[in-house]
């Protein structure tokens, strides 16, 4: 859940200076984050190792996940005060790595099953 707070700290500080309200940038970026890497593992199990689900699952997995973003973070205004003692924090520069390689993980398995379902469906690029 940590690790959450962390994805929420980074998208707001980025849209802090940019916009008046970056805790809609926040909410919604770290929540798609999620639920895009939620949502790979769910198309690698269903293409390549043949266990079915429903594509209504989908939606049930982003109301719960922003749900649960919503309610543990941002109900009641609670962001405020986490983020300052994220910001308090000594080793923010690593937990920045963090982001920035979970970022690039879900970026990059969401092309890789891409061009594998391309090449396993129609044997090209």
């Amino acid at each position: 859940m940590k690790k959450l707070f962390y994805l929420n700290y980074f998208i707001y500080k980025f849209y802090e200076k940019r916009d008046p309200d970056p805790f809609i940038y926040s909410f919604f970026g770290s929540s798609l984050l999620v639920s895009l890497n939620l949502m790979s593992i769910f198309i690698i199990l269903q293409d390549f190792v043949g266990f079915q689900f429903s594509k209504y699952y989908s939606i049930f997995i982003f109301i719960f996940l922003f749900g649960f973003n919503y309610f543990s973070l941002y109900k009641n205004s609670k962001h405020k005060e986490i983020f300052f003692t994220i910001g308090q924090e000594d080793n923010l520069n690593r937990k920045f790595l963090f982001f920035l390689t979970y970022s690039f993980f879900t970026i990059a398995l969401i092309l890789l099953i891409v061009v594998c379902i391309r090449i396993k469906n129609f044997d090209a690029l």
